[in-house]
């Protein structure tokens, strides 16, 4: 009786919640720890925020944190998004790790479960008014090489996995890169727990983690913005993926920042920097 009428109180909360929020003209709703999929037996949960306002169909974007990170660190960038006419969503996803039978979850575990969130994106548009002709990937150091991939790769690259809804396309439309590796070499203890071993051992497996492996010209826009001091990703990285972007004929916009190191800057998606013109741009175009 007592868990029945704590679950119709429960209930009775959320939807005041939400009431509430549009009452008082709240220009966004968000959803949080909503199961978008599961990956190596381990679910996947995802936040979401929309606009309150208008009928779309809105495009849709996915954060995705770097390593050690959080979903819930990319809240005010969601926000931000809904407030502007987006369906955002900002998601977990699988950290390689080591344990004591070896390395957990390694590639392609993390991009597999990326674009299961693409997919959940196109299977829920009806239902979050969203225009699946217009999807873009945002990510920052580990979450940028994985937007790069999302971006870089379709079908015909086997890295789509069992995750979710295999009907859908886990193409998008624009790619935000912020920090991301290019292309990987070993040179971080990082990429060693990604992959499950070292770069003379696994070779292979580190050229199908790279994103440069895969570029060509029916790959949708790409922002990079690249800190010239990051201590931990050179700028040489950012500048030969947008060498071989320029060879094919795919729209790239480097950012070098000034300056800037490997971490966020403060201000980023504010209007002093371009991410929401360029979002824009290729997102809001009919």
């Amino acid at each position: 009786m007592y868990q029945r009428q704590a679950l119709l109180m429960a209930v009775f909360l959320l939807l005041m919640s939400y009431v509430s929020l549009v009452a008082f003209g709240q220009e966004y709703v968000v959803e949080r720890d909503m199961r978008y999929g599961l990956e190596e037996g381990t679910e996947l949960l995802l936040d979401l925020a929309r606009p309150t306002e208008g009928n779309g169909p809105f495009p849709a974007l996915v954060f995705i944190h770097g390593l050690g990170g959080l979903r819930h660190s990319y809240d005010p960038q969601i926000v931000s998004a809904a407030k502007r006419g987006y369906v955002a969503v900002t998601i977990d996803w699988l950290e390689p790790r080591v344990t004591a039978d070896g390395f957990k979850y390694t590639f392609p575990a993390q991009v597999e479960g990326d674009k299961c969130a693409v997919r959940w994106l196109r299977a829920n548009a009806t239902k979050y008014k969203i225009d699946t002709n217009h999807i873009g990937v945002i990510g920052w150091s580990a979450g940028g090489t994985q937007a790069l991939m999302i971006g870089f790769t379709d079908h015909s690259d086997g890295l789509e996995g069992n995750c979710g809804e295999l009907s859908y396309s886990s193409r998008v439309q624009a790619v935000v890169n912020i920090a991301g590796l290019a292309f990987l070499t070993g040179t971080s203890g990082s990429e060693e727990i990604l992959i499950g071993g070292t770069f003379d051992e696994m070779q292979e497996k580190y050229r199908q983690a790279s994103p440069l492996t895969y570029v060509s010209s029916d790959d949708p826009p790409v922002l990079t913005w690249h800190g010239e001091n990051d201590p931990y990703i050179p700028d040489e990285q950012a500048l030969l993926l947008d060498r071989k972007m320029r060879e094919v004929g795919v729209p790239h916009l480097l950012i070098i920042g000034k300056g800037g190191g490997h971490y966020i800057p403060g201000s980023f998606f504010e209007e002093d920097y371009p991410f929401w013109d360029f979002l824009d741009r290729y997102l809001k175009s009919k």
